[in-house]
This record gives structure tokens, sequence and C-alpha cells, in this order.
């Protein structure tokens, strides 16, 4: 019988922790917390349920190495019904998302047309501290179409969500270590979560940067004067982390030093593209003006083809090779820990 000392004694204590949340988010007795950017605490009673630690992606291997579900995809992408180059048809979504506005019109789209009833996303304050949100209308959706590259436990918010206001269908948005404690979810006994949770939208990464990045990295490394309730947004470009200000003002920090304020558990994921969910979306591999979109089940592919056939989503025409970007980054991905095994 597993326990929340076992997780802690075999993710915890090794910096392996991802910071999905679904532990926090699952434990019926309210136990576990997130009180800064590392590792959750108990702060409570355990009943020896076992849930926190059968949801945690980083206990599964098969899981944790984003083992493909498709054979005729090995080592690549992962598996996949259909790949676009796309954006938003709405200019003021694409004036004020990011990524086009891809993610931010199929949330709007999916709670317009009722295909859920919620969805969980990240927002921030003025001062870009984050935190994950549940999304019930498109007025919420704006809220967070700016925030990227900050972390927050997005599932952290599952048993309210589920238990407290008794939402019926949720969809999430969430980097690829969400998506596998997702699928560790649907893998395990926690029949209502799976029952409830119908859409996963993947977002391409490679690693999560903790709140820390704005003032241990910006403030006292770089000393960048730098108000962070002047930041628009974070963006990766060449090797780069992108800071754009409210006034178009760009500093460009190379990754190589903005890597030292990543999670430390990003060090133990494999997966950039997002392989276990419905939908993925990423700027790699994307022509210019649009955004990458890897649909890989059929619920996903019908949700982009509606949005094309209702002219939400613009389409530009599929070239392999410049896709190959994103294909080169998923397996360097891989390559990271070849010793994963051995961990």
């Amino acid at each position: 019988m597993t326990d929340y000392s076992d997780l802690k004694r075999e993710v915890w204590d090794r910096d392996m922790c991802s910071g999905c949340g679904a532990c926090v988010g699952s434990c019926p007795l309210k136990s576990l917390h997130f009180r800064g950017d590392d590792n959750p605490v108990f702060d409570g009673l355990c009943s020896k349920c076992g849930i926190c630690y059968s949801v945690c992606p980083r206990t599964e291997r098969d899981v944790a190495i984003a083992v493909s579900r498709a054979p005729e995809n090995p080592g690549s992408i992962g598996p996949y019904r259909e790949r676009y180059f796309a954006r938003s048809s709405d200019f003021q979504i694409i004036k004020r998302a990011q990524g086009f506005g891809v993610v931010t019109s199929v949330l709007k789209h999916i709670l317009d047309e009722g295909i859920v009833d919620a969805v969980f996303v990240v927002t921030s304050d003025l001062f870009m501290n984050t935190r994950p949100m549940i999304a019930r209308d498109f007025s919420d959706v704006k809220k967070s179409a700016r925030v990227k590259y900050i972390w927050a436990p997005v599932l952290s918010k599952l048993r309210e969500a589920v238990l407290d206001e008794s939402i019926e269908s949720i969809a999430v948005v969430g980097v690829p270590c969400v998506m596998q404690a997702l699928e560790m979810i649907d893998r395990s006994k926690l029949g209502l979560y799976k029952k409830k949770i119908k859409l996963r939208i993947g977002l391409f990464c490679w690693e999560i940067f903790r709140h820390i990045l704005i003032s241990e990295m910006i403030h006292k490394e770089l000393q960048l004067d730098i108000d962070p309730r002047r930041i628009w947004m974070f963006d990766i470009k060449k090797g780069k982390l992108v800071i754009e200000l409210m006034d178009s003002t760009e500093y460009f920090i190379p990754l190589s030093t903005a890597s030292r304020y990543a999670r430390a558990g990003c060090n133990y994921c494999v997966d950039f593209t997002s392989e276990w969910s419905d939908i993925s979306v990423g700027n790699a591999g994307a022509a210019k003006d649009f955004l990458t979109v890897v649909t890989r089940t059929e619920q996903g592919d019908a949700i982009i083809q509606d949005m094309i056939k209702g002219e939400k989503l613009v389409t530009g025409e599929f070239d392999e090779t410049v896709f190959s970007l994103a294909e080169i980054v998923n397996k360097k991905k891989k390559l990271r820990i070849k010793n994963f095994e051995d961990l």
C-alpha cells in the first residue's frame, strides 16, 4: 500500500516533481499543498489511499518517457491524426493572445459549442504571479491568453472542479507533464475524474520556469530594470527567452541562463510535443505567421476541422521540411536522459 511518504521519497526528495498539481488536486483529505516554487508539502492526515502516488507522472516510467501509442510513429512526435499550420481568424484574439491565438480560439469554440463546461488554464496577476484557474466562459479565457512559461500547478484545481463545483465536462490546457498526469488519472481508479475530463490540449514545452525567474534572474542576476507590471508576455525564439513589454520593447536572454531558473523536475521530462494530448500546439516547426497544431485523436481532429470549416481558424499549406524542427527538438528532448531507467 502506497501513501504520500512513498511519493515524497521517490519523487519529491529526488527533485523529480513536475509540478503538475495532480497529487494536490486529487488528495481526498486536502492534505497536500504547494507553498512555493518547488515540491508539494504534506500538512494534514493521510488515509493511505495511494491516490497521490497513482496519479503522479513521475512514478510510472512508461508514461514519464512518453511511450508512443502508435507503432507507426516511433521516436518522432508520437501518434497523430493530422498536422496543421494554423492561426486564429479573429484579429482581436491574435492581438491579445500568444501564438497567433490558436489555443484561445479553440477554448472559445469548445465553450461556445458546449463541448465542455469549463477549462483549466493559467492566469496571472499584474506582477506575473501565475495561478491555475477554472475558466467557464470566454471572459475568463481572455485572462489567460498572455501567460506562458511561468509555472503553475494546473491540476491542483481537480477536486474543486469535479467535487466542490460538480462541473460535468472539463478541458485541460497544459504542458507535457500535465498531459502525462491526465493519462495516469485515466489509468487509475478515479472514475469520476476520468468521466469529467473530456479534452486535453497540450502545449509544446522544453521546460517551465519558476516564479523567481523575475526576482532572481531578471532583477538580481541580470540587473534589468523591468517592472513585472509592464511585461506583456514571454516567448522562446532561436535559443533565447524573449521578454516583451507593453510598449513592445524586447529583451533577449540566452536559454542557458534562463534554464537555471527552470523547475528541477523538468530535467526528467522527455516529451516536447505533449504526446498524450488530444490536440498539441506550439511554435516549433511552424511556418511564418502560423502555429503548429497536431491532432492526436479523432475528437481532437474533429474540433480543428470544425473550426476550419467555420472559418474560426485559418490554415496555411503544410510543409514537412519546416515542421521537421518540431521533430528534431522532440527527439533531442527524448535523448536528454539516456540513463532514465537507472534513476
